[in-house]
């Protein structure tokens, strides 16, 4: 098995409505059995800053601390739709459970949103979809 087909992925805020002046609905991610974490954060149309975006850690999934650098510079503005920011996590020393924590500014329309976790480098192999978490995955030779 190739190792970038040895993950996991996840869909921590799937594509919905665009949100303005609000924190974004992130889902936590479990990190255990996995060395390495990439959290892409993706928007689509986006008219107003973000004034959060942050990785926090915790052991329990329910008291969050901030991870020390694990802060978003620059922070989205409102010329980067369409674009990507990604943060890369080696989970060696970190906590059981990450949380991104992005909050969009008050702007006239807001921002749409899409926060995808891929988990690497992990303890057990997987082969198939259900072992990715995906539904389906097509392998091309």
């Amino acid at each position: 098995m190739l190792p970038l087909q040895n993950i996991k992925i996840y869909n921590l805020t799937p594509p919905a409505a665009k949100v303005n002046n609000a924190s974004v609905t992130v889902a936590s991610l479990n990190c255990i059995g996995s060395d390495y974490a990439t959290i892409i954060v993706s928007f689509g149309t986006i008219d107003i800053a973000a004034t959060v975006c942050k990785l926090q850690e915790s052991d329990d999934n329910s008291t969050w601390v901030d991870i020390t650098g694990g802060g978003m510079s620059p922070l989205p503005t409102s010329s980067d739709g369409t674009k990507q920011f990604v943060f890369f996590v080696d989970l060696k020393a970190r906590k059981q459970y990450l949380n991104l924590v992005l909050t969009i500014g008050n702007g006239t329309t807001g921002a749409f949103v899409d926060v995808v976790a891929i988990l690497s480098r992990l303890e057990q192999g997987v082969t198939d979809a259900t072992g990715r978490n995906v539904k389906a995955n097509c392998l091309i030779l």
